[in-house]
Protein backbone atom coordinates (compact mmCIF):
# COMPACT_ATOMS: atom_id res chain seq x y z
CA UNK A 1 0.00 0.00 0.00
CA UNK A 2 2.89 2.51 1.18
CA UNK A 3 4.18 1.93 -2.50
CA UNK A 4 0.85 3.18 -3.81
CA UNK A 5 0.99 6.04 -1.89
CA UNK A 6 4.46 7.36 -2.88
CA UNK A 7 3.50 6.61 -6.66
CA UNK A 8 0.48 8.86 -6.28
CA UNK A 9 2.15 11.64 -4.41
CA UNK A 10 4.62 11.83 -6.88
CA UNK A 11 2.48 12.25 -9.17
CA UNK A 12 0.31 14.62 -7.74
CA UNK A 13 3.67 16.46 -6.59
CA UNK A 14 4.66 16.68 -9.90
CA UNK A 15 1.64 18.61 -11.43
CA UNK A 16 2.02 21.48 -8.44
CA UNK A 17 5.85 22.28 -8.01
CA UNK A 18 5.97 19.59 -5.34
CA UNK A 19 3.96 21.17 -3.39
CA UNK A 20 1.19 19.32 -1.43
CA UNK A 21 -2.32 20.06 0.38
CA UNK A 22 -4.26 17.64 2.65
CA UNK A 23 -7.08 18.28 0.45
CA UNK A 24 -4.98 17.04 -2.38
CA UNK A 25 -3.55 13.82 -0.77
CA UNK A 26 -6.94 13.02 0.68
CA UNK A 27 -8.40 13.11 -2.85
CA UNK A 28 -6.36 9.96 -3.74
CA UNK A 29 -6.63 8.42 -0.46
CA UNK A 30 -3.16 9.31 1.37
CA UNK A 31 -3.78 8.36 4.75
CA UNK A 32 -2.88 11.19 7.82
CA UNK A 33 -0.59 8.61 8.97
CA UNK A 34 1.59 7.95 5.75
CA UNK A 35 1.85 11.74 5.36
CA UNK A 36 3.13 12.24 9.15
CA UNK A 37 5.64 9.13 8.80
CA UNK A 38 7.20 11.27 5.32
CA UNK A 39 7.67 14.22 7.54
CA UNK A 40 9.41 12.14 10.18
CA UNK A 41 11.75 10.67 8.09
CA UNK A 42 12.52 13.98 6.42
CA UNK A 43 11.44 12.69 3.27
CA UNK A 44 8.43 15.44 2.87
CA UNK A 45 8.74 19.18 4.42
CA UNK A 46 5.73 20.10 6.18
CA UNK A 47 6.15 24.15 6.24
CA UNK A 48 2.37 25.07 7.10
CA UNK A 49 -0.64 22.99 8.65
CA UNK A 50 -2.04 21.14 5.81
CA UNK A 51 0.92 21.55 3.21
CA UNK A 52 4.05 19.50 2.19
CA UNK A 53 6.69 20.06 0.17
CA UNK A 54 7.54 16.81 -1.17
CA UNK A 55 11.21 16.98 -1.36
CA UNK A 56 14.05 16.97 1.70
CA UNK A 57 16.03 19.54 -0.81
CA UNK A 58 15.13 23.34 0.08
CA UNK A 59 12.07 24.62 -2.31
CA UNK A 60 13.15 27.27 -5.35
CA UNK A 61 11.38 30.80 -5.31
CA UNK A 62 7.93 29.18 -7.44
CA UNK A 63 7.99 26.81 -4.98
CA UNK A 64 7.66 29.17 -1.91
CA UNK A 65 4.84 31.37 -3.64
CA UNK A 66 3.02 28.21 -4.22
CA UNK A 67 3.69 27.12 -0.72
CA UNK A 68 2.69 30.66 0.68
CA UNK A 69 -0.72 30.47 -1.47
CA UNK A 70 -1.85 27.26 -0.23
CA UNK A 71 -1.29 27.97 3.33
CA UNK A 72 -2.82 31.41 2.56
CA UNK A 73 -6.26 29.57 1.90
CA UNK A 74 -8.75 30.18 -1.26
CA UNK A 75 -9.66 33.31 -0.55
CA UNK A 76 -5.93 34.84 -1.81
CA UNK A 77 -4.08 35.41 -4.37
CA UNK A 78 -1.01 35.93 -5.59
CA UNK A 79 -0.02 39.92 -5.92
CA UNK A 80 1.93 42.98 -6.99
CA UNK A 81 6.19 42.09 -7.66
CA UNK A 82 5.00 38.04 -6.99
CA UNK A 83 2.41 38.12 -9.76
CA UNK A 84 4.93 39.78 -12.24
CA UNK A 85 7.96 37.04 -11.55
CA UNK A 86 5.25 34.29 -12.36
CA UNK A 87 5.14 36.61 -15.85
CA UNK A 88 8.37 37.15 -16.42
CA UNK A 89 8.70 40.47 -16.07
CA UNK A 90 12.12 41.92 -16.49
CA UNK A 91 13.37 42.93 -13.25
CA UNK A 92 11.26 40.90 -11.24
CA UNK A 93 13.15 38.20 -10.29
CA UNK A 94 13.03 35.84 -7.49
CA UNK A 95 11.06 38.90 -5.64
CA UNK A 96 9.93 38.75 -1.59
CA UNK A 97 6.49 36.41 -2.22
CA UNK A 98 3.57 38.57 -1.78
CA UNK A 99 -0.38 37.67 -0.97
CA UNK A 100 -3.19 39.48 -0.88
CA UNK A 101 -5.93 38.61 1.31
CA UNK A 102 -9.29 40.56 1.89
CA UNK A 103 -9.09 43.54 4.23
CA UNK A 104 -11.06 41.08 7.16
CA UNK A 105 -8.60 38.39 7.52
CA UNK A 106 -5.58 38.49 10.12
CA UNK A 107 -3.29 36.51 8.48
CA UNK A 108 0.80 35.65 9.15
CA UNK A 109 2.90 33.61 7.77
CA UNK A 110 6.68 33.76 8.31
CA UNK A 111 8.45 35.12 4.96
CA UNK A 112 5.82 35.93 3.47
CA UNK A 113 4.47 39.58 2.71
CA UNK A 114 0.71 39.62 3.23
CA UNK A 115 -1.15 42.41 2.20
CA UNK A 116 -4.87 42.93 3.72
CA UNK A 117 -6.87 45.19 0.83
CA UNK A 118 -9.89 46.95 1.72
CA UNK A 119 -10.71 46.90 -2.05
CA UNK A 120 -11.21 43.35 -1.71
CA UNK A 121 -9.55 40.23 -4.02
CA UNK A 122 -11.05 42.51 -7.49
CA UNK A 123 -10.73 40.44 -10.82
CA UNK A 124 -8.57 37.81 -10.39
CA UNK A 125 -6.85 35.08 -13.13
CA UNK A 126 -5.22 31.96 -13.12
CA UNK A 127 -1.70 30.98 -13.71
CA UNK A 128 -0.07 27.80 -13.43
CA UNK A 129 -2.87 26.49 -10.84
CA UNK A 130 -2.74 29.76 -8.35
CA UNK A 131 -5.04 32.59 -8.75
CA UNK A 132 -3.60 36.00 -8.94
CA UNK A 133 -4.11 39.65 -9.52
CA UNK A 134 -4.63 40.59 -12.62
CA UNK A 135 -1.58 42.07 -14.21
CA UNK A 136 -2.68 46.02 -14.23
CA UNK A 137 -3.14 45.72 -10.57
CA UNK A 138 0.13 44.16 -9.89
CA UNK A 139 1.83 47.07 -11.88
CA UNK A 140 0.60 49.50 -9.54
CA UNK A 141 1.12 47.82 -6.91
CA UNK A 142 4.44 47.36 -8.23
CA UNK A 143 4.74 51.20 -8.66
CA UNK A 144 3.94 51.89 -5.28
CA UNK A 145 7.63 50.86 -3.98
CA UNK A 146 9.52 49.84 -7.08
CA UNK A 147 12.02 52.51 -8.96
CA UNK A 148 10.50 54.46 -12.22
CA UNK A 149 12.96 52.36 -14.10
CA UNK A 150 12.01 49.25 -12.74
CA UNK A 151 8.37 49.47 -13.20
CA UNK A 152 8.95 50.94 -16.89
CA UNK A 153 10.71 47.59 -17.25
CA UNK A 154 8.16 45.53 -16.25
CA UNK A 155 5.39 47.73 -17.89
CA UNK A 156 7.07 47.20 -20.83
CA UNK A 157 7.46 43.44 -20.53
CA UNK A 158 4.03 43.09 -19.62
CA UNK A 159 3.02 44.66 -23.02
CA UNK A 160 5.82 42.99 -25.60
CA UNK A 161 4.75 39.45 -23.37
CA UNK A 162 0.99 40.07 -24.63
CA UNK A 163 -0.42 40.22 -20.62
CA UNK A 164 -1.76 43.59 -21.15
CA UNK A 165 -2.73 46.34 -23.56
CA UNK A 166 -2.28 50.12 -23.61
CA UNK A 167 -5.71 50.49 -23.03
CA UNK A 168 -5.58 47.49 -20.22
CA UNK A 169 -3.16 50.00 -18.57
CA UNK A 170 -5.28 52.62 -18.72
CA UNK A 171 -8.18 51.21 -17.14
CA UNK A 172 -6.67 49.55 -14.46
CA UNK A 173 -5.04 52.97 -13.39
CA UNK A 174 -8.77 54.39 -13.12
CA UNK A 175 -10.19 50.78 -11.55
CA UNK A 176 -7.53 50.60 -9.28
CA UNK A 177 -5.88 53.83 -8.45
CA UNK A 178 -7.08 56.75 -6.49
CA UNK A 179 -6.94 57.39 -2.65
CA UNK A 180 -5.05 54.96 -1.05
CA UNK A 181 -2.25 54.20 -3.68
CA UNK A 182 0.17 56.62 -3.63
CA UNK A 183 1.84 55.70 -6.81
CA UNK A 184 3.71 58.48 -9.38
CA UNK A 185 1.78 57.07 -12.29
CA UNK A 186 2.92 59.82 -14.69
CA UNK A 187 6.33 58.99 -14.65
CA UNK A 188 5.08 55.29 -15.87
CA UNK A 189 2.70 56.20 -18.64
CA UNK A 190 3.78 59.44 -19.51
CA UNK A 191 4.74 59.90 -23.45
CA UNK A 192 8.25 60.99 -24.39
Amino acid sequence: MEKDWDAKAAELAAAHDNVLTNEMLDAVGISKEFRATKVRRKAWQQPHEGVFFHSAQPPTWRQLARIAYYAAGIDSMISGVTLLALRGADGAEDPPVEITVPDNRDLVIAGVTVVRSRRGLGPTRWCDGLRVSCVERALLDYAATASEVDVERAVESMLLRGFTAELQLWRGLIEYGGRGVPVPLQAVWAEE
